[in-house]
């Protein structure tokens, strides 16, 4: 490095900040690599827990989603609430 800074304090500080800059590079790839593992733990665990519930069926000839409640002629339990009567 002397060679292309031109003097050995320059070139010692250029040193000494190359390696601060590889070893904040294998920092953040370190912290990255461990986030990864993190989330592959979570996912080896939620997957099995995602397989093993048990799946909800309606029953034959109910409507199931938004209009449920308005295609069997009920209110919404507070629709009065909300227009400000009680």
């Amino acid at each position: 490095m002397r060679k292309f800074t031109g003097g050995p304090a320059l070139s010692r500080e250029l040193a000494w900040q190359a390696l601060a800059n590889l070893r904040r590079q294998q920092a953040s790839d370190l912290a990255y690599f461990d986030c990864l593992w993190v989330l592959a733990v979570i996912m080896l665990v939620l997957v099995p827990i995602i397989l093993l519930t048990k799946r909800s069926v309606a029953e034959k000839g109910v409507r199931v989603g938004r209009g449920m409640r308005k295609a069997a002629g009920q209110a919404w339990p507070m629709s009065g609430r909300l227009r400000g009567r009680h």
